[in-house]
């Protein structure tokens, strides 16, 4: 899952991972900051050590990061995923194929399939490697 890219940066997929964390988790802290008085101080040292901060930077008051494009390719992507991730679980149910048992999947690329988020399908399912 932290495949680098030949140019040294982090894939594609990874990189939408960690976006996809990380928003939820401004969210979610976000919502607790302001609902939850308690939960703000763990919140708070979380929020702090995930990245640089300026002094004085506070979850209580930061911004909500700005909306990006969608990648419209990417989405479509995910749905094909999502329906990757329940049939394979369909499949292990129907089989009696334990969950903590790894599997190797063989797939036929077509022009909807985004192997960017091979790493999700891998991880989810369990998979010990998609040829």
């Amino acid at each position: 899952m932290g495949e680098k890219t030949p140019g040294g940066g982090i894939s594609t997929g990874r990189r939408v991972f960690v976006l996809a964390a990380f928003a939820v988790f401004v969210v979610v802290a976000f919502s607790a900051s302001v609902t939850l008085g308690s939960v703000r101080i763990p919140l708070e040292e979380i929020w702090q050590s995930i990245a640089e901060r300026k002094e004085g930077e506070s979850i209580v008051v930061a911004n909500l990061p700005k909306a990006m494009p969608v990648d419209a390719d990417m989405l479509a992507g995910f749905e094909l995923t999502k329906e990757v991730v329940a049939n394979i679980r369909t499949v292990r149910k129907e089989k009696n194929i334990p969950q903590k048992e790894k599997l190797t999947m063989s797939v036929i690329k077509h022009e909807k399939y985004y192997d960017a988020l091979d790493c999700v399908i891998m991880k989810l399912c369990n998979m010990e490697k998609i040829d």
